[in-house]
């Protein structure tokens, strides 16, 4: 602390280490106005537990939709620019994996999968 000597800030330290370590037995019995405390946070958890649930409950989905995400970016990853050099200089060259490449996520013609709209749509919605 400032403006105190050491010996001083030495005994100040003993004092509220002494006495925060007597917090918790002191908290098991009485002491004035306890209980309206014991109230007053006891309606405090039980708001911010609600919140947590709540927001909890809104993570799953999400994680369920970033994990297919991610299953389709592994899946894409595999693609290499030698694949299409190999194609390029092998035309008879078979790979499939270029194709779902090519096709990305899913195809133009195919129907916009539902994780795919719900990423897009919390993209707009954080922009």
């Amino acid at each position: 602390m400032y403006g105190i000597r050491e010996f001083q800030q030495s005994y100040i330290v003993q004092w509220v280490d002494k006495y925060s370590a007597q917090i918790p037995q002191l908290l098991k019995g009485d002491f004035p106005y306890k209980d309206k405390i014991n109230v007053f946070y006891d309606k405090e958890i039980k708001t911010h537990m609600s919140r947590i649930n709540d927001l909890e409950a809104r993570i799953i989905p999400l994680e369920e939709t970033q994990a297919r995400a991610d299953q389709e970016i592994q899946t894409l990853m595999k693609i290499r620019p030698s694949d299409f050099e190999q194609k390029l200089r092998k035309p008879e060259f078979v790979n499939d994996q270029l194709e779902l490449y090519l096709n990305g996520c899913f195809a133009e013609w195919e129907t916009i999968p539902i994780w795919f709209k719900q990423i897009i749509e919390q993209g707009a919605e954080d922009a």
